[in-house]
């Protein structure tokens, strides 16, 4: 039927690592032998494509294809979260996702990607307030203090990071993107 199944004692068995030939296999719940970029136990492994069926190991670092659940980036076998910088910019991934158009913290700081799930930077708009991502590749949100700027002062220097935005959170603590607002 186009792959291999395990037996012992004449009766197959289902689900579970198997080892042979110095190889290791994995078995899914209809005893067939997984082939591709497979989510087990939490963890993704690569095992080919090219009908041998063994584990090629835990995906380190990777945007691939997992069978039955799509595209994602994994880092050392798990769903990747967090900012993950690609091509030049971040872009916030959650669980393996790139997340779109939201609201993220990190390191105590707020960041906003956009449509295309990049890092926001420089001067934006969005809800109709014009917010200061920064110049300098950090892509963090930063306001003005308060303080009196004199003509040809450099603006960065009444920019502090955001610490009183807040967002509601799931059942599993995530912020909620869209849901930030400012605790004055």
């Amino acid at each position: 039927m186009g792959t291999y199944y395990w037996f012992i004692n004449g009766v197959r068995q289902d689900s579970g690592w198997r080892h042979a030939w110095g190889m290791t296999y994995n078995k899914d719940a209809e005893g067939r032998a997984v082939q591709g970029v497979q989510q087990i136990n939490g963890k993704v492994y690569d095992f080919g494509n090219n009908g041998t069926f063994f584990s090629r190991g835990m995906v380190k670092d990777a945007y691939v294809n997992v069978v039955g659940v799509g595209w994602r980036w994994i880092n050392n076998g798990q769903m990747f979260s967090c900012f993950r910088h690609y091509m030049g910019t971040y872009y916030w991934v959650e669980n393996g996702v790139r997340a779109d158009n939201g609201w993220y913290f990190a390191w105590g700081f707020a960041y906003y990607t956009g449509k295309d799930g990049r890092a926001l930077q420089g001067e934006r708009t969005i809800d109709g307030q014009t917010l200061n991502f920064g110049d300098d590749n950090t892509f963090y949100l930063r306001y003005f203090d308060g303080g009196s700027a004199n003509p040809g002062d450099d603006p960065r220097r009444f920019m502090q990071p955001v610490t009183d935005l807040h967002f509601d959170y799931d059942k599993s603590g995530h912020p909620i993107p869209g849901t930030a607002y400012w605790d004055n």
